[in-house]
């Protein structure tokens, strides 16, 4: 298995650990309430502090997002050695 094949399991993996992991489900779910909260007892005149909030929120959706993408990375890159591999067998 190449370097980089493995890295990108492994790290497809890890991802997958953290997504499928409660307390990180928890840990963001719960910042994603707070930031809500925040929100909605901000004043509408307040822009500095629902922009912050904004940009949160954006950074969880991306962050998310970004786990995502390394893991599916990672299962591509699995299949597409495996596609890889039989077709040097022939097959």
């Amino acid at each position: 298995m190449s370097d980089a094949l493995y890295e990108a399991q492994k790290l497809s993996h890890d991802a997958h650990l953290l997504l499928e992991n409660l307390a990180f489900q928890k840990a963001l779910s719960r910042l994603s309430e707070m930031y809500i909260s925040e929100w909605r007892l901000s004043s509408p005149t307040d822009i500095d502090t629902r922009e912050s909030i904004f940009f949160r929120m954006r950074a969880l959706d991306e962050l998310r997002a970004d786990l995502s993408a390394i893991l599916t990375g990672g299962r591509i890159t699995a299949h597409n050695h495996r596609l890889k591999k039989a077709g040097n067998r022939g097959i």
